[in-house]
């Protein structure tokens, strides 16, 4: 039996003489109707439900209910928390939280079972879209890591210095799993090893986040067509092409983020960098955003953007020996192409410009618009004249040799949390 799986029955187990006994149980619900258009056919949004969206408005992707129960007894806590979507057209349900805690002192607790990745400055909310400005996420950033929720173990410590709240997670073990989109096939992504620790410090209306996140991730090869075959025959002329494959790879995640509120003023920024050490390239994220509220009504812009290193791109260092017959050197160099291909397939690199508004109609309801205008960093046409078919997958996808031109997002939707 695996560890995170003993580890969550564990959970259940504990939770349900807790649920059972004499306890504080509290009830929470949450939910998302949001529909998005583009300007034109010919893309694809990459998001976590793996949903498309068109010319034509789609309620899908980013739409959702959630519930949460959190029960307490002396020094001891359980939480769940549920969420169902639809994906592809099928409808889903996923457990985000299923976790128990005991207090161990005023200061320090430990944390066992299924909760949220602290990737990010609203990682443990990023669900409850009610919580935000935004209509949708900055998907730059907040789509880098496919995973939401990790089975595993999460020490805390929590202490208040000087009007400054202090509050340390480390996580030294986890492992999680998730199915996501790949051309077009539906395979799982597993991240095992996974250690990580994070801080937030917050004071008034000032809040700092950071955390560094290290685990192995897995996806099988033989979902990007062509990879295995083009890696043998390239390995076999002697170059070493062990990066060029997501099997058992190490991933590190560093990650910062603020947020500021003045009056009606607010400011909140994140920023992510990314070591992928496999097939997915290095890269560097972040967002800018900023806000003013009248009453109910608050507007806000946001740039967001999401940079690939370019030396990922270049294959330079994949040798073809030129001592070849004529049809073996053919081969090879058609096997470099359909790599470079592959490899420009991943790129991510987008800019987003953002305009929106939320209004708050009563407590617990929101009603958000959101306007996107989106445009891409290219690193190159696809080279292999025998594989046009390869698209680039990045955020919003599109087929390679596309024009390069602006994409335009309108999302709509009202969110709620009782």
């Amino acid at each position: 039996m695996k560890l995170s799986n003993l580890i969550l029955y564990i959970t259940v187990l504990l939770s349900s003489s807790l649920i059972a006994s004499d306890a504080d149980v509290r009830y929470n619900y949450f939910g998302n109707l949001t529909g998005s258009v583009l300007n034109e056919k010919g893309y694809e949004v990459n998001s976590l439900t793996n949903s498309n969206i068109d010319n034509t408005i789609n309620f899908s992707t980013y739409s959702k209910i959630g519930a949460q129960v959190s029960v307490f007894k002396d020094d001891f806590s359980f939480m769940a928390q549920g969420l169902a979507y639809q994906s592809k057209g099928e409808n889903k349900f996923d457990i985000t939280w299923l976790n128990g805690k005991y207090q161990l002192n005023d200061n320090f607790s430990i944390r066992a079972g299924r909760m949220q990745f602290a990737f990010f400055l609203n990682s443990d909310t990023l669900d409850v879209d009610y919580v935000h400005l935004w209509a949708k996420a900055p998907i730059e950033i907040y789509s880098i890591m496919p995973l939401r929720s990790f089975d595993g173990l999460e020490l805390t410590y929590e202490k208040i210095i000087n009007d400054y709240y202090i509050y340390l997670k480390l996580t030294p073990t986890g492992t999680a799993t998730r199915e996501v989109n790949v051309q077009t096939n539906t395979v799982d992504v597993d991240f095992k090893k996974m250690k990580a620790i994070s801080l937030s410090i917050q004071k008034d209306n000032f809040t700092f986040n950071s955390s560094y996140t290290v685990g192995n991730y897995t996806m099988p090869d033989d979902s990007i067509t062509g990879l295995i075959a083009i890696r043998g025959a390239l390995g076999a002329l002697g170059n070493d092409v062990s990066s060029y494959s997501y099997d058992n790879k190490k991933v590190e995640l560093l990650s910062l983020g603020v947020d500021y509120n003045y009056e009606n003023y607010s400011f909140s920024s994140e920023f992510t960098h990314t070591d992928s050490h496999s097939l997915a390239p290095n890269l560097i994220a972040y967002y800018l955003m900023m806000s003013y509220r009248y009453d109910k009504f608050t507007p806000f812009i946001m740039y967001s953007e999401n940079k690939n290193d370019k030396d990922f791109y270049n294959v330079d260092n994949i040798n073809i020996p030129t001592n070849l017959s004529a049809e073996d050197y053919a081969n090879a160099m058609y096997a470099k192409a359909g790599l470079e291909s592959i490899i420009y397939s991943m790129n991510s690199s987008q800019q987003t410009n953002s305009i929106g508004f939320r209004y708050d109609y009563k407590v617990g309801i929101a009603f958000k618009v959101q306007f996107d205008r989106i445009t891409f960093s290219d690193y190159g046409v696809n080279p292999a004249a025998g594989l046009t078919k390869y698209q680039r997958y990045g955020f919003l996808s599109q087929e390679t040799k596309v024009e390069n031109k602006p994409v335009y997002q309108f999302t709509v939707g009202l969110s709620f949390a009782y």
